[in-house]
């Protein structure tokens, strides 16, 4: 099922529809609470510490994912198409990107 904003993965139980895999975790993890550990936290210091990991997880983790969804995912987009693989080619050999490549690396 793809989300209004195109995106995956999304949930849909009843007439309620969430997109964000951490928005649906914390949804499941609440609605299934009482069926196993209580994986949100029971108190205020427990629940920001989960907080506090899903957020490392989301600025660590998540760059390193999206950088192997483009290459193996969505590469064939560019090296498929004779013109976008030519424009690619310009871009990447010139002087600014390489300079803005070193800066992320």
């Amino acid at each position: 099922m793809v989300e209004t904003f195109w995106q995956v993965p999304v949930v849909e139980d009843g007439d309620f529809r969430l997109f964000e895999s951490r928005a649906i975790v914390r949804y499941i993890a609440a609605k299934y609470a009482e069926q196993g550990p209580d994986l949100l936290g029971k108190s205020l210091e427990e629940k920001a510490v989960v907080d506090q990991w899903l957020e490392v997880e989301a600025h660590n983790f998540n760059e390193l994912v999206y950088t192997l969804v483009m290459q193996l995912g969505m590469a064939h987009l560019v090296t498929e198409r004779k013109s976008v693989s030519a424009w690619w080619e310009d871009i990447s050999n010139r002087a600014a990107w390489k300079k803005v490549m070193e800066l992320a690396a």
